[in-house]
Parts: structure tokens; sequence; C-alpha cells
């Protein structure tokens, strides 16, 4: 005889308990009273269960094509300053493949009301390709009206500072603290 009611239509029960992008490390069923108000105490139960994402999925999809775009928004920075075009550019392009990369985590990341780490390293990302934008078209102006030289130092502080900043962001969203 077979465990499961063969008339049920449109439903069966799974051999062990799962959730999407989640590594169930354990669970238990618990017999808890069920009061939805003091008069009335109806029979009840709750699944407490212990989980951990599955880190690679969002490491492949979020977190490498990420980076991949703000490290080639700084790739600006290293083009001659005569090629104004190619420098912002590139810089645009980082820009618009960002906000595309940000669309396509909307569809797959649960909409949440509050901000996760996630939220904010994406947010972090997004702000440091956008002044990248800001940084290559300053430079680009300064090299138009004749300041070299201070389009020189803003070139070589950009080359150190972006890395730096996205490698504290990046250390803090792998390593660091909470958030949301």
């Amino acid at each position: 005889m077979s465990k499961y009611d063969p008339t049920l239509i449109g439903g069966a029960i799974a051999d062990e308990i799962s959730v999407p992008d989640w590594k169930l490390l354990g669970y238990q069923a618990i017999a808890l009273p069920y009061e939805p108000i003091r008069e009335v105490h109806a029979a009840g139960f709750a699944l407490r269960f212990e989980a951990e994402r599955y880190v690679e999925y969002y490491f492949w999809q979020v977190l490498l094509p990420l980076t991949v775009v703000v490290v080639m928004s700084w790739s600006g920075f290293w083009v001659q300053r005569s090629q104004v075009g190619v420098r912002i550019g590139v810089a645009t392009s980082s820009i618009l493949t960002l906000i595309a990369h940000r669309f396509v985590l909307a569809s797959l990341l649960p909409r949440l009301p509050y901000m996760t780490r996630m939220d904010y390293f994406t947010v972090g990302s997004t702000l440091l390709v956008f002044l990248a934008l800001i940084g290559v078209v300053a430079t680009s102006y300064l090299g138009g009206i004749n300041r070299d030289r201070t389009a020189r130092r803003l070139d070589i502080w950009a080359r150190i500072m972006f890395p730096v900043t996205f490698l504290l962001l990046l250390g803090w969203f792998v390593y660091g603290g909470t958030a949301g």
C-alpha cells in the first residue's frame, strides 16, 4: 500500500522538507497551542528550522558580475585624457550595464521591506560607478580647459581610491556587520 493517497489531485508530499535557495541544516515540528485571541485555545504546531543560503549561486549571479562592472568603470581613468569619447563611453557603458544588472537582480531577489547587506553592497557599487562617471567627465573637462596637471592628479587619485574603496565595501559585504 502506498503512503500517499492516489485520489488527491494537484498535490503530493515531499520526502524531505526543502526551501528554494536554502540548505536546511535541521528542522523539527513542535506542538504549540494556537491562540488567535485569549479566549480561544486550539491545537497547533510550529515548524522550526535552521538554514543557510546557497552562497555559490549569489557569488556567480550577483557578486562576480557586479564586481566586473565596477572594475570596468575604472578603466576610463587609464585611457588617455585626449580620448574623451572613449573615456566617457566606457563610463557610460558601465553605468548602463549596472542599471541593467540591477533590473535583473530585482527579478531574482525577494522584495523585502528592509535593506539587506546585499542591497547596501549594490547601492554602494552603484554609487562608485556613478562617481567614476563623474570623475571621468571632470578629468575630461579639466583637460579641455588646459588644467592637465589637475586632471592628471585626479586620474592618479581615482586609480588608487576607487579600488581601495571598493575593496573596503567588498570586505564589509563578505565579512562585515549586519544590515537590515
